[in-house]
């Protein structure tokens, strides 16, 4: 089930990062890498930012295993009750923000004309409203993912960046006339809209029919409890590429926008390796470990085990076959996404310098969901939380030499020291207390002889393709070609993913 509902959602997934990296694409095109780009950064990246600190993986982590343990009638009216609350708490936030825009900006270290200034506190003020939408999305996208149902939260991130594309483009062709930070940030609550709307009208087809169960309040304390742990812990994880942005912004005019273009050119990949897995591996962990709780058996099942080592599995090597060509192609994929327009060549080579360390967060990123959900799915919310605060305080510690010392390169590698000690913190707590075995993981031929076969067919491919990274066209085509290539042979090399893909 884990292999083919993963395939399953890749499609929807992929479409959605392809038309973010899209939105991108257009929004260098459209304000290049000064000021006003960075202003039209903040606006739209402002309420996603939030909101992933807020939310993030929090939500998924502390209402999956509630849904899953509830019945089919209280766990809607838990739905409810909980897309009632986003909209009220996030509401008000939108409010604050809308009257305090010039502070968001402050935080940002930017100093801007006047005029821009003004404009840019508009376009926060109603991109702010973005938020309660995103807080019901993501609560129905939790209640959609307990009962298997995935391919609609993906296309709906499609349906919102497409709609952003489509202003953007507009704006780039001169065809919005007037402000375009306030055009953007309308495009922003349209989109937001209408993805929220596709979510809820596919939730409604598990609306119990008749009388609901006699729930009363469903919103319990221990449920607070293990969102606001789980959310300390992911938020202090999703917040590095926003205390990155910070000090990015301290390295003088456009630095701020290189380093977030490299950020979103990494997450385009990102998104879909750790998507595809972690996304399906949420719901069966916390249906495993609740089968066992209901069995009166230890947490610490074979099937709990085996499902965390499976989806270890296939998220290394999902992220290894699409990390690899990405690293060895950023130049060429750093210049067709940004390499036209306003942007200049010497933020252009910084971007590509920044995406060749940074693609290597792939890997980290799609540890650290899977290693996060089995903790969640254990009740070891806590963990969740202290290893996300060191990973934060160690990179910001980092980051503060690299001002000093260093540059933008430094500032991503300390990203990715950071991502890597908070996996090492969630793998050393699942070893010990909850006794998961990884020396019987790292020895496992169902992982090593793929990723071997992996490492082997890329160094053929690179040497004999090399020369032909010039031009930034047939660099593109080949990434694509390797991993089709790579793919291919971990499907080979895998019996495991044979047997799970084509078994009748």
């Amino acid at each position: 089930m884990l292999i083919k509902a993963g395939l399953f959602v890749l499609s929807g997934t992929l479409l959605g990062r392809l038309l973010g990296f899209l939105r991108e694409a257009q929004l260098a095109a459209a304000f290049g890498a000064g000021q006003r780009a960075e202003a039209a950064i903040i606006t739209l990246t402002l309420p996603d930012l939030l909101m992933n600190i807020l939310l993030g993986g929090a939500l998924s982590y502390a209402l999956i295993p509630e849904f899953a343990r509830m019945s089919e009638s209280k766990s809607w009216q838990l739905h409810v009750q909980l897309t009632v609350l986003a909209a009220l708490l996030f509401g008000f936030l939108a409010f604050l923000i809308s009257f305090f825009p010039s502070n968001i900006i402050y935080i940002f270290n930017q100093q801007l004309p006047d005029d821009l200034a003004k404009q840019t506190h508009y376009a926060i003020s109603i991109s702010a409203w973005l938020m309660p939408l995103i807080g019901m999305a993501g609560v129905t996208t939790a209640y959609l993912q307990t009962n298997n149902r995935f391919l609609s939260a993906a296309f709906s991130t499609s349906i919102y960046n497409g709609i952003l594309v489509v202003c953007l483009f507009g704006i780039t062709q001169g065809l919005l006339n007037g402000d375009e930070l306030i055009w953007l940030a309308g495009a922003m609550i349209g989109g937001g809209l209408v993805r929220y709307l596709v979510l809820w009208i596919n939730s409604k087809r598990y609306m119990p029919r008749g009388q609901l169960d006699p729930g009363g309040w469903l919103v319990k304390s221990s449920l607070m409890k293990s969102y606001l742990l789980a959310l300390l812990g992911s938020a202090a994880i999703l917040s590095l590429p926003l205390i990155g942005r910070i000090f990015a912004a301290q390295y003088g005019e456009g630095a701020l926008a290189q380093f977030n273009y490299a950020s979103k050119l990494i997450e385009l990949p990102l998104g879909v390796a750790i998507s595809v897995i972690s996304v399906v591996a949420l719901p069966a962990l916390a249906k495993a470990h609740q089968v066992s709780f209901q069995a009166g058996q230890s947490e610490h099942t074979v099937e709990w085990q085996t499902l965390l080592f499976r989806s270890l599995r296939f998220s290394i090597l999902l992220s290894i076959v699409i990390m690899l060509p990405c690293i060895w192609f950023a130049a060429s994929l750093a210049d067709i996404a940004f390499g036209w327009g306003k942007m200049d060549s010497a933020s252009l080579d910084g971007v590509a310098k920044l995406t060749t360390v940074g693609f290597v967060l792939l890997l980290l990123q799609g540890g650290i969901s899977i290693t996060s959900a089995a903790l969640a799915s254990a009740k070891g919310m806590r963990m969740i939380a202290w290893s996300g605060l060191v990973g934060m305080l160690a990179f910001a510690s980092m980051a503060i030499i690299s001002i000093r010392q260093g540059g933008l390169i430094v500032l991503m590698y300390a990203l990715i020291l950071a991502y890597s000690l908070v996996l090492l913190i969630q793998m050393y707590e699942l070893g010990e207390k909850h006794h998961i075995r990884w020396k019987l993981f790292m020895a496992d031929t169902n992982l090593n002889f793929p990723l071997l076969a992996v490492l082997s067919a890329f160094a053929m491919l690179s040497l004999l393709f090399d020369r032909f990274q010039e031009n930034p066209w047939i660099g593109l085509s080949l990434a694509a070609m390797f991993t089709i290539v790579l793919s291919v042979v971990v499907l080979a090399a895998s019996s495991e993913i044979k047997h799970k893909i084509f078994r009748r």
